[in-house]
């Protein structure tokens, strides 16, 4: 479908293909699909004040709306699993 408004020329596609959308794996700090110890350690940067995060929220594992240390040692614990 093509809109004009004055000069301009806008074209809008449809596509009856679901787009999915990325889900966000809890832990996940690097993107690379999976919580492992380099997430540990990148949410430890961030507590300590050397990383910044767009969404804090996936990264408050014990739920008391923040993040701390305790969440660093429960994502520690969840990939230290066995």
């Amino acid at each position: 479908m093509t809109v004009c408004k004055g000069s301009e020329e806008f074209t809008a596609v449809y596509s009856s293909t679901p787009v999915e959308k990325e889900e966000k794996i809890k832990g996940d700090m690097n993107g690379d699909k999976e919580a492992d110890n380099k997430d540990v350690v990148s949410l430890f940067r961030y507590v300590s004040g050397d990383e910044k995060l767009e969404d804090e929220s996936i990264y408050d594992f014990n739920g008391d709306n923040e993040v701390n240390n305790k969440d660093v040692v429960e994502l520690f614990r969840e990939v230290s699993k066995v």
